[in-house]
């Protein structure tokens, strides 16, 4: 490789990504910003159809999100028919949760979790996207496809030791140690500032969009009429109109409950200073950037036993099932309160976001054959 060419690093998102940005979309940007400071060339796709028009080929695909199989399947191939070696970060959400709330709904009476992927990926493709690109990938399942990224992958990316395990048992274990390395998520703000907050004035807060995976309206209710003071906020999830509008009568019935909306990060932090607890029950989570940031903040996390995060913990810290009860949110939260309840983040996980695209530099630079990272 010649020392002028600057290294191409090719992340390929879901074709969602611009009008619903999530975990995976803003961790990428994030490296983005970093690698080419660096010295590293750096694009971005959201559609397959994107790579037909590209000009060079890169020098690692980088793709995400295992619950897209049928978007990645075209990536998948165009990379494996140009020979680019792929990273995968996978963003498993672990299987037995995913089908226990898919299995709960009106269609999970009729079809099994894997056909219901298929169907509504196949509806998506024809109905949002008005396209039959991806005709050919419906030959495989979403389990299918998965496991043979899995395996073509020259290296995997999961965000902890607890997904790591989720993927060898919910997609393969064929898995040798030397092409796994975890990249785990970066703390945004300074690890520990906020446990010199004088006032804590939140009881609770709760961040994440207004939606059922979110567990959003069981939490208000479980709160509303009580003596702890509730603070939410995220973005409004249009999809379920129905459930927001019912979200915001409870709040706006209950004193005791506020909603602030959709918050950038910085205001997110200031109202971490101010809670005593974060709390999150969702149905789908692997690592939670809000749970790790309000910790770091110093609140006391109440976490989602369906995350993927425990790891991270140097003692472990309080979890909620998705399908608890109202009353098991409150006792939780009596217990979250005593004085002897300090869990903290083992300090291997407290990276900021230099130090984590750091990490990925290495693996990139390993894959290459490269000593040195570029300057």
């Amino acid at each position: 490789m010649s020392p002028e060419k600057k290294v191409e690093i090719l992340f390929c998102l879901r074709r969602d990504a611009p009008e619903k940005p999530g975990g995976d979309s803003g961790k990428v940007y994030k490296y983005k910003s970093h690698l080419e400071a660096r010295g590293f060339l750096v694009n971005v796709v959201t559609d397959p159809g994107e790579l037909a028009i590209r000009d060079t080929t890169p020098d690692v695909m980088h793709m995400f999100n295992m619950q897209t199989p049928y978007e990645n399947y075209r990536y998948l191939t165009w990379a494996l028919n140009r020979k680019v070696p792929i990273c995968f970060s996978p963003i498993h959400h672990e299987k037995k949760y995913m089908v226990q709330y898919f299995s709960a709904g009106l269609l999970g009476r009729f079809l099994s979790y894997d056909a219901y992927l298929m169907l509504s990926s196949f509806a998506k493709e024809f109905i949002k996207f008005k396209s039959v690109r991806n005709v050919l990938a419906y030959s495989s399942t979403p389990l299918g496809i998965n496991k043979r990224l899995v395996e073509r992958s020259a290296r995997i990316f999961p965000l902890s030791e607890s997904e790591l395990g989720n993927i060898r048992t919910d997609v393969t274990d064929r898995l040798p140690p030397d092409k796994v390395k975890v990249i785990p998520n970066a703390l945004t703000f300074s690890h520990g500032v906020g446990n010199q907050s004088a006032s804590r004035d939140i009881d609770v807060m709760v961040v994440g969009r207004i939606e059922p995976r979110k567990n959003i309206l069981k939490i208000a209710k479980a709160f509303s009429g009580t003596h702890y003071r509730v603070v939410f906020a995220g973005k409004e999830n249009t999809n379920h109109a129905k459930y927001c509008e019912k979200f915001k009568s409870i709040v706006e019935a209950s004193p005791n409950l506020e909603y602030l909306g959709e918050l950038k990060q910085e205001q997110l932090a200031y109202h971490y200073k101010r809670s005593k607890i974060n709390l999150s029950n969702s149905w789908f989570e692997v690592v939670s950037q809000v749970d790790l940031e309000a910790t770091s903040l110093g609140c006391k996390p109440i976490v989602s036993a369906a995350s993927a995060l425990f790891d991270y913990f140097s003692s472990p810290p309080l979890r909620l099932e998705p399908d608890c009860t109202q009353a098991d949110i409150l006792n939780c939260v009596k217990l979250a309160l005593q004085d002897d309840y300090k869990p903290r983040l083992k300090d291997d996980f407290s990276n900021d976001w230099e130090g984590v695209t750091n990490i990925l530099i290495n693996e990139y630079n390993a894959l290459l054959g490269r000593k040195d990272s570029p300057a």
